[in-house]
């Protein structure tokens, strides 16, 4: 007899969704590991079964997909599964810390296209960068380095955080580490490292739209914020101080896709090949892990 999949729905018109759902032959759960989960958006419908997500337009398009969709692992984590490990990462550190819930207060900027303009144009003006694309690059690095560095902690967990770009607001204030709000937090569970996933969820659902979207807006070179990518991923690997399981997820992740190309392995160890170019910043430098060193000077280590 086969089982009746189980799924999670979130965000707006709940009600409706989960009529759908339960017309195509769905049990529809409040929280716990579900077959997958569907979260309602202003703009459309998110739905996640098997480790793949789907944008979806309207209702139509939902029961299309609910009668379709092939069902099997990995699972969606549970709502207190996804907030231990957010707990959890954000105990390391503020560049770990991901808040649940809608934007509090003011300050919060969407990371749709306006948003990220606005946020480089904060940043090149708190920096004093004069050239737009090196306001895009610090502050792309940033943002890279806030998205990925509470998936890795999570790995330790088993679980594949999930934060929807469309869900993520950001709040940037002088003095402070980036501030991120997410509405609607998930997960992947992943008892065993899954390095596809990973990257399937971290560089191509969460980081490509957005670094994308910054190198059309200042005419910054894709490479080079790939290249920003791999130095925050080795960066918060960093602070993880050698976790294992982190340490063969970055591993592989810089084996990846995008990634491939921009770095190597020098005398002194981790060495990207482009600049993020903070040196052009007034009274910036280079990083250690910049191109334009000299080979054999220092670097950041090779910790995989």
């Amino acid at each position: 007899m086969t089982s009746i999949p189980a799924v999670r729905v979130r965000g707006r018109h709940t009600d409706v969704l989960g009529a759908v759902l339960r017309t195509a032959g769905w049990t529809v759960v409040p929280d716990g590991p579900a077959d997958a989960e569907v979260t309602g958006h202003a703009d459309g419908i998110r739905a996640q079964c098997a480790g793949t997500t789907s944008w979806l337009a309207d209702q139509a398009q939902l029961g299309r997909w609910a009668r379709t969709a092939a069902v099997g692992p990995p699972l969606r984590a549970g709502n207190a599964q996804v907030g231990a490990v957010l707990e959890a990462a954000a105990g390391i550190g503020p560049f770990f810390a991901v808040q649940a819930g809608p934007p509090d207060g003011d300050g919060w900027t969407a990371l749709d296209a306006p948003g990220l303009a606005t946020l480089t144009d904060t940043v090149g003006e708190r920096i004093g960068a004069a050239e737009r694309r090196v306001a895009a690059s610090i502050m792309f690095q940033g943002l890279a380095s806030r998205l990925l560095s509470p998936v890795l902690a999570g790995l330790a967990h088993g679980v594949v955080l999930d934060l929807d770009p469309a869900a993520v607001f950001v709040r940037s204030r002088p003095g402070e580490a980036m501030a991120l709000t997410c509405e609607c937090p998930g997960g992947w569970l992943a008892p065993e490292l899954d390095v596809r996933l990973v990257a399937e969820v971290l560089l191509e659902q969460q980081l490509r739209p957005l670094l994308e979207t910054v190198a059309a807006d200042a005419r910054v070179a894709p490479g080079l914020l790939w290249g920003n990518v791999a130095s925050a991923l080795v960066g918060a690997l960093r602070v993880l101080g050698r976790d294992p399981v982190a340490a063969r997820a970055v591993s592989g992740l810089l084996a990846h896709g995008p990634l491939v190309g921009t770095w190597e392995v020098g005398p002194a160890g981790f060495r990207r090949r482009s600049c993020c170019l903070y040196y052009r910043v007034p009274g910036g430098g280079y990083c250690g892990d910049c191109a334009l060193l000299p080979r054999g000077s220092a670097s950041r280590p090779n910790l995989w």
